[in-house]
């Protein structure tokens, strides 16, 4: 009887060392799929920011330089476009003497910005619409 108990002891401790280790696995494979399902999460919250910012760019409103420089004529608005350069587009407008324009209420105004945050032809809807803000006489300093 001492033979099969021993033998019944070192199946039981073999049983329990497995059952131990599948448990142990079971564990790990959870962390694995909890890990897993914080990657996909993350990953969908990339697919979304990407999607959101790729419609920004398909449905921004746009204008060539001739629509934004047909305006600027009628309006007598100086337009100087400085291109694009080390990634960066420059276009700076000039209000006629005696005038601003009403959304800045300055003269001048720079627009600047880098090719990764608008296409050229979104730069000039920006243009576009600060001049078609309109002009306002300037109030003159009283100090002056």
């Amino acid at each position: 009887m001492n033979a099969r108990q021993n033998e019944l002891e070192t199946l039981l401790r073999k049983a329990t060392f497995s059952l131990e280790s599948l448990e142990s696995r079971v564990v790990d494979y959870q962390e694995r799929l909890d890990d897993m399902k914080q990657r996909v999460v993350d990953q969908q919250e990339q697919v979304d920011r990407a999607t959101r910012v790729l419609n920004q760019w398909i449905n921004a409103p746009t204008k060539t330089k001739q629509q934004v420089m047909a305006l600027a004529t009628t309006m007598g608005v100086e337009v100087i476009d400085n291109g694009l350069h080390e990634g960066w587009y420059s276009i700076e407008i000039q209000a006629p003497y005696g005038s601003q324009f009403s959304e800045s209420e300055c003269q001048y105004m720079d627009y600047t910005y880098h090719e990764s945050e608008c296409t050229k032809n979104m730069l000039w809807h920006i243009v576009y619409d600060c001049m078609f803000g309109g002009l306002e006489e300037r109030e003159e300093d009283d100090d002056e």
